[in-house]
């Protein structure tokens, strides 16, 4: 029994060195994976930041340009009630040809004119058509340089269009303004996924090793305890065993001094030993 406790000891203190030694390896390992871990964390960190400022920014030129979109509307509409006016002066008010009409129709007999072969009365009508509509241009014409509202509108038109050619160009610069700012934000929700997804990795992995560690620190604990109570029994059965021998010598010396003590009463001489021991078993 003692032999078979002290092979099972020997045995466990073995294993207990064994779970010791690979929780203490795995701990080491999960360590660094926690430094690595919060490595990335601080570096997906500063990514987010940028991502936000970013995102900031092109919200803040977005708002802008909503503005400034305003602003070139109403002057493009502004412009169109000006160009509206002008057209009704150099045009007419509903009856006959508009200038720029007369203009085309004029240019257009000229060519034909120029190019094809007519009869000589066709010929004389579309020299006479022509000869119309250059009288009546050129009155209109007469009209329209003299006429100081039209002046001014042409004036009015050439300002205002300056001026929505200006906001359409700050249009621009701010619409790829913003669209340089939310590329940068992509690119900075994209560098922090990155380091996202391998700090979850490695704290994945971390998890992973520490519920090893865990289970190898439990079976530690368990073998310890079972290591400490078959000491305990060992200590019982070594005392039990050594109290046993003590009352089987006992019990041979008083049985020699017995058969001693006989023989110093029938008269046989005993050594000085021997009476010793006569005298030590009556002190038992």
């Amino acid at each position: 029994m003692i032999k078979e406790l002290i092979e099972k000891k020997t045995e466990l203190k073995k294993s207990i060195e064994e779970y010791k030694k690979s929780r203490d390896e795995i701990n080491m390992q999960t360590s660094i994976l926690a430094e690595k871990r919060n490595e990335l964390n601080k570096q997906a960190k500063p990514f987010m930041e940028d991502a936000q400022k970013y995102k900031n920014l092109r919200d803040d030129i977005n708002a802008e340009v909503k503005k400034i979109k305003e602003i070139r509307d109403k002057i493009n509409a502004d412009a169109n009630k000006i160009s509206a006016k002008i057209t009704a002066i150099c045009g007419n008010d509903g009856e006959g040809q508009t200038f720029k009409e007369m203009q085309l129709e004029v240019e257009k007999l000229e060519y034909t004119q120029q190019t094809a072969v007519l009869k000589p009365e066709k010929e004389k009508e579309l020299i006479n058509r022509i000869t119309s509509l250059k009288r009546e241009y050129e009155s209109k014409k007469r009209q329209i340089e003299t006429n100081e509202e039209l002046k001014s509108l042409t004036i009015e038109s050439k300002d205002i269009r300056e001026k929505a050619t200006k906001q359409h160009e700050l249009l621009s610069e701010h619409v790829l303004r913003a669209q340089e700012m939310h590329d940068l934000m992509l690119k900075a929700f994209k560098d922090a996924d990155v380091a996202r997804k391998e700090s979850d990795a490695a704290h994945k992995e971390f998890i992973k090793l520490q519920k090893i560690a865990d289970s190898h620190h439990k079976q530690f604990i368990s073998t310890q305890k079972e290591l400490r109570l078959i000491e305990k029994e060992l200590n019982k059965l070594k005392k039990e065993g050594a109290t046993s021998k003590r009352k089987s010598t006992r019990a041979d010396i008083q049985k020699d001094a017995d058969a001693l003590f006989k023989k110093f009463i029938a008269g046989e001489k005993l050594t000085t030993e021997q009476l010793m021991l006569i005298q030590k078993s009556k002190l038992m």
